[in-house]
């Protein structure tokens, strides 16, 4: 049940790069330029996306909730509203010179306390989140092994996931996009050359499926857990 609403709130923020790229071009990248409109099931919309005249993210909605997206230089702020008012914790994200996070500080609104998550790469493949917090706890580590350019397992919290990939799909829009924005984690962090297929921990599967148009780009992904099967039709306009 957890991994069925990953799916479902990961979908309510998705900044596309790119729709569209042949296997030899770098990963991660697109010639294309396409934005996330709006994610609904069965017709009905879960959640609207609005741009600002640069064509970033500027609010995600999705009934009460809502997240709005400021920008200076090279931080990304985010701030989190729930029925009108402040809810949890603000972000604010450093990005690098390619636009990958390097560090996040969550700023809780009721009091002081604060998370910080660095994060490390080898090139633009992550290699490792450290999260610290203001109780002085011991830090918190994720760990990630790559192999043909996607990432073949994350290890966090004594729990290690395996990643099975489409090898013939192009990593623009897949189950990373929905996990990365589920837990917060703000702009795009693991650039893979593929589509994730499944996901494994302890033996137990989930697996993904995406349906594209004509040009390859996603117009919806189904999702499957054991007997739970639920698809997501993506609104999406290309440049």
């Amino acid at each position: 049940m957890k991994s069925f609403y990953l799916l479902f709130f990961a979908f309510c923020i998705i900044i596309l790069n790119a729709c569209k790229k042949s296997q030899d071009e770098e990963p991660g990248l697109s010639k294309e330029n396409c934005q996330v409109q709006a994610i609904n099931k069965q017709t009905t919309p879960a959640c609207v996306l609005t741009y600002d005249e640069e064509n970033r993210v500027k609010t995600v909605t999705k009934g009460d909730e809502r997240r709005e997206y400021k920008y200076v230089a090279n931080t990304v702020t985010v701030d989190r509203w729930h029925s009108g008012s402040l809810f949890g914790w603000q972000s604010i994200y450093t990005l690098n010179g390619t636009g990958l996070p390097v560090n996040e500080k969550r700023q809780y609104y009721s009091n002081n306390n604060w998370t910080n998550l660095a994060y490390e790469y080898e090139g633009n493949k992550i290699q490792k989140i450290t999260t610290t917090q203001s109780s002085g706890v011991a830090p918190v580590y994720a760990t990630f092994t790559w192999n043909n350019d996607n990432v073949e397992s994350i290890t966090e919290y004594g729990e290690t996931r395996y990643y099975d990939y489409y090898t013939d799909q192009p990593a623009d829009f897949d189950y990373f996009e929905f996990e990365r924005i589920f837990f917060d984690q703000g702009p795009r962090f693991i650039v893979n050359r593929n589509r994730v297929k499944s996901k494994t921990t302890y033996g137990v599967s989930e697996e993904y499926s995406y349906t594209t148009d004509a040009s390859g780009r996603v117009k919806a992904v189904t999702y499957k857990y054991g007997p739970a099967t639920e698809t997501w039709e993506v609104l999406m306009r290309c440049e």
